[in-house]
């Protein structure tokens, strides 16, 4: 009788341990899970403001490129944006980037294709439909004194 009290209580006792265990290893668990869910969901919206923020810039820059009218102020955002796209951006990003820098100074240079790249690529990363042609804007740049064309 008493082996069986025994026994009846020891397995008891097992089964409320690992009972107890497996909450506690399940606890953990979801911890760490949720913190890394935490992290990866930072840094893509890290990311995905660096790269929206190179779009605005560039975007700008063109337009101010092809009305003449750039100032030290605008080199620097487009080079700021430029080497986050290269920090940040997808692997076509960046060859789009750097095609980009090796032709600025030569005539007809192309800022459409990086920017519908990256355009694209937002909108895929916020689940938007995918758009066609190149991006347009509108900005009346009489406001910006002229310039001369970038040499």
């Amino acid at each position: 009788m008493k082996c069986k009290t025994f026994l009846k209580n020891y397995g008891t006792a097992i089964s409320i341990f690992l009972s107890v265990s497996l909450t506690i290893f399940g606890w953990y668990k979801t911890n760490q899970l949720n913190l890394e869910r935490e992290r990866t969901n930072y840094l893509l919206n890290v990311k995905n403001e660096y790269i929206a923020n190179a779009f605005r810039d560039i975007s700008f820059f063109s337009t101010l490129m092809n009305h003449n009218r750039l100032s030290k102020e605008d080199l620097i955002k487009l080079d700021r944006a430029l080497k986050n796209i290269q920090l940040y951006g997808s692997k076509e990003e960046v060859k789009l980037a750097r095609e980009l820098i090796e032709n600025l100074g030569k005539p007809g240079v192309q800022f459409d294709p990086l920017l519908n790249t990256i355009r694209d690529n937002l909108r895929l990363e916020f689940n938007l439909e995918k758009i066609e042609g190149n991006t347009y804007w509108f900005m009346d740049t009489t406001y910006f004194p002229r310039t001369k064309p970038i040499d």
